[in-house]
């Protein structure tokens, strides 16, 4: 914070919406989703102020779990929505996969279609966390909501 703060200072612009929302990530890790809220808007409001949209997916996509931590789920669905169609414009594959991976966790039956399309950017997987999570998640079954297995 105190760094990004002394970028701020002396007119350090460059990557500011990352910066926030890298802080952002940190404070929701330790569960501070209020303080995490604050940062992600001034990212939001540097990038509608500057135009300056590259990391506007992951901003979206972070303030969902914002949302998610507040019980705000129709928030937080919006939220990956906005982040989904950010990272689909932009052709941001990786940041595709986090908004849809998101959903798919909050809402399977939706999300978990917009997730499989999402990986098809990476026919040949990496090693990548993210991906490999993705690809795991994809696998897994749900029960169909409303039975009763017992």
């Amino acid at each position: 914070a105190e760094g990004i703060q002394a970028s701020r200072r002396i007119m350090g612009w460059v990557a500011m919406p990352q910066f926030s929302a890298m802080m952002a990530e940190v404070l929701l890790l330790r569960e501070e989703a209020e303080a995490a809220a604050t940062w992600l808007g001034e990212a939001r409001d540097f990038m509608d102020s500057h135009r300056d949209l590259y990391f506007a997916a992951e901003v979206h996509r972070l303030m969902a779990r914002c949302m998610i931590v507040q019980k705000q789920e129709q928030a937080a669905v919006e939220y990956l929505h906005r982040a989904l169609h950010i990272a689909q414009s932009q052709g941001a594959h990786t940041f595709e996969v986090r908004a849809a991976h998101a959903l798919a966790e909050l809402q399977p039956d939706e999300g978990r279609p917009l997730l499989r399309v999402a990986l098809s950017a990476f026919p040949d997987p990496q090693p990548w966390p993210d991906i490999s999570a993705a690809v795991a998640f994809t696998a897994m079954t749900f029960p169909v909501q409303g039975s009763n297995i017992f």
